[in-house]
């Protein structure tokens, strides 16, 4: 026997009103019965023909149909529904989380943007019988990713490896990690939405827009923006040539191509980032293009050119014409264009027509490797966020010390201090400063994650409240898969009363300033005390004595990073389990040595500095130990601290490694 169940939800919500028995809430309370109708019918009928999967498809093109139908709001409504019901059974359909997500931030429905963020990560919250579709989506993921991790994506398959990348980008990429929403995760679909309104000249990116689609959803929208027909102002070559005839031949490799340029400022640290589209000579496929010169023709720069011209190449008399329309748009092509200009200037004043051909085809050469760079990305940043667009930027600092207390329990020591973010790179938070008096101030919260990356705890501090710029949180380590966000915000704090201590909450807080930081995840210490452990490393300064230590820092060395040359490196660390052979003593030898960081990330063996080595006597179990450093004489720059710390008479050891920077 054959079922089935055609539901008009618009006509049967309007007779439920027309009756005085139904309450707002009955009315929604019938809203979700229908809505769920699909789902009860099945699991009801008594032939049970069709599986549980082909009734979440129905429900699936079911929201689809009252999409395309107009009833937008509708198929939102079934895929939550949807939604809740697939929740109940332990399945995911990331079609339903990503479809959801798509026609909200197409609408710019506002209002349902939280839940649209639940809805993709509930789609990508564990593995589905959908493979297609999680694949699909690391490849709309890929663009905003460095050269090295789109390699190690381009490698993955489906499988759950897949859907822990998914949702550890978007946790990463969160800017302001104490919202429910993840505003990066929702700009950048509505950056999708707006390109795929806006830029479908082809359909060549996976994000189903042309070449301007792809940058405008790494990146949002330009600074500035400029477009039309270069070449159509003759003004540069009758400038420059008298004769008739010869700007007629220079004009024939001149094809008045269309252009569209795009230029983003702070991409990169000191030029702006200048991107041009349209057709390659005017002509064939639209595209993001090397430069101004992938818009003249090849032939144009080669010898057989010159043949009718006198010598003169005829591209580079259009190169300096395309830039000399161009140079309002930008200093980008006002700068090429004077550089161009003076030299078809010097060779005027020495009598020649043109500039040397080898010089003006070396300028070509130099102008398209540079350019190539943007279109490759090679140097730019993978994707630019407008989600702090309105708020100050918080340096954060911080840094992390796994320890055993004194029950030989793992514990994890996050320390973080704010400050304004610094024009000088050189000056970062101190920890245990003392906090501004004047406003705004500091509050710090650490958000812990599961493995699937749920929102497990949040833990917020109000440092300034101790008269200070740090917060410390202590935490247990018996979940080592449990990552960590942390999070700094400037605030504006608002009061209705006086007295207030640590533990109250502000009434309320106005943010205007956001800073976060990844300190990942941690794998315990051993508790096992037939093993030789050993704690962090504190890489810093003696800690002062104004500082209280029982509450804030209970430990002889405050972190410091960057130090100053002329600073005093201090280490402590922490060793535990030392054998002791029938009460007697032992001895522990420390071996550390400085090894300095190159740009590319590699330690440099030659400029490592000598292995020190220093022998102490024990007669105790724990050994809390603190040595100094004299870096008087280090350069600026990066280093690595490696300690090892060896008992003599068991062999047992233990490694341990720091990275700080030395500034002069």
């Amino acid at each position: 026997m054959e079922f089935s169940l055609v539901l008009d939800f618009k006509v049967l919500i309007q007779i439920a009103r027309y009756s005085s028995m139904w309450s707002p809430v009955a009315l929604q309370n019938l809203k979700t019965v229908l809505l769920l109708t699909p789902i009860v019918f099945f699991l009801c009928s008594p032939s049970k023909v069709e599986s549980f999967a082909t009734s979440q498809s129905d429900l699936y093109q079911h929201g689809l149909a009252r999409r395309d139908s107009g009833n937008w709001r509708e198929a939102l409504e079934i895929w939550l529904a949807a939604r809740d019901s697939l929740k109940a059974q332990n399945t995911v359909d990331p079609r339903i989380g990503l479809a959801f997500i798509e026609l909200v931030t197409q609408k710019e429905a506002e209002e349902y943007y939280q839940r649209a963020n639940e809805m993709y990560l509930w789609g990508f919250s564990h593995d589905s019988r959908f493979k297609e579709e999680a694949l699909q989506e690391v490849d709309r993921i890929i663009p905003l990713l460095s050269e090295k991790e789109q390699s190690e994506w381009r490698q993955l398959t489906a499988d759950s490896t897949i859907i822990m990348k998914i949702r550890t980008f978007w946790a990463i990429k969160d800017p302001l990690p104490t919202t429910e929403t993840n505003e990066r995760l929702v700009e950048h679909w509505l950056r999708i939405a707006h390109a795929k309104e806006n830029f479908n000249n082809d359909k060549s990116t996976v994000y189903g827009t042309d070449d301007r689609g792809q940058v405008f959803v790494k990146y949002g929208e330009p600074d500035k923006k400029f477009a039309g027909k270069l070449g159509a102002d003759q003004f540069e070559v009758m400038r420059w040539f008298e004769d008739f005839l010869l700007r007629q031949e220079i004009q024939r490799y001149n094809n008045t191509p269309e252009v569209e340029i795009w230029v983003y400022v702070g991409l990169k640290k000191d030029d702006p980032t200048v991107f041009l589209f349209g057709k390659k000579s005017g002509f064939g496929k639209y595209g993001l293009r090397y430069g101004v010169e992938d818009f003249i023709p090849e032939r144009a720069f080669r010898r057989s050119s010159t043949r009718t011209t006198r010598s003169v190449i005829p591209g580079s008399m259009i190169q300096l014409m395309y830039y000399g329309e161009l140079f309002h748009v930008d200093h980008y092509f006002l700068s090429r264009f004077r550089k161009l200009e003076a030299l078809w200037g010097n060779a005027r004043a020495a009598g020649q027509l043109t500039p040397d051909r080898d010089v003006l085809l070396g300028l070509l050469a130099q102008y398209k490797s540079l350019d190539q760079n943007n279109v490759k990305f090679k140097y730019l940043p993978s994707d630019r966020t407008n989600a702090y667009k309105g708020l100050d930027l918080v340096d954060l600092n911080y840094k992390t010390f796994r320890y055993l207390d004194d029950d030989h329990q793992s514990k994890l020591r996050i320390m973080a201090a704010s400050s304004d973010q610094s024009v000088d790179e050189n000056v970062r938070p101190v920890f245990f400063q003392a906090a501004k008096e004047k406003k705004p101030e500091f509050r710090h919260a650490l958000l812990s994650y599961d493995q699937k990356w749920e929102l497990k705890d949040e833990i917020v501090d109000y440092p300034f409240l101790r008269n200070s710029n740090t917060s410390t949180f202590v935490l247990g380590q018996d979940e080592p898969e449990i990552k960590y966000k942390l999070a700094a915000e400037k605030i504006i704090w608002h009061v209705r009363e006086a007295g207030l201590v640590a533990t109250v909450i502000a009434d309320s807080a106005e943010v205007i300033g956001i800073g976060s930081a990844f300190p990942g995840g941690f794998a315990g210490l051993l508790s096992d005390s037939m093993k030789l452990e050993a704690s962090d490393l504190i890489v810093g300064v003696g800690t002062p004595p104004k500082i209280e230590q029982s509450i804030d820092h209970p430990f002889p060395v405050v972190p410091r990073d960057p130090l100053k040359n002329a600073d005093s490196l201090l280490v402590y660390l922490e060793v535990y389990h030392i054998p002791l052979q029938a009460n007697l003593g032992t001895a522990l030898r420390f071996d550390y040595q400085l090894k300095l960081i190159e740009e590319d990330g590699k330690v440099d063996m030659k400029k490592a500095r000598p292995s020190k080595s220093v022998d102490v006597e024990v007669s105790a179990k724990k050994l809390k130990k603190t040595f100094a450093m004299d870096i008087s004489k280090l350069a600026s720059g990066y280093y690595e601290l490696t300690v090892k710390v060896t008992e003599r008479k068991s062999k047992q050891e233990k490694i341990r490694k720091s990275t700080f920077r030395i500034f002069d």
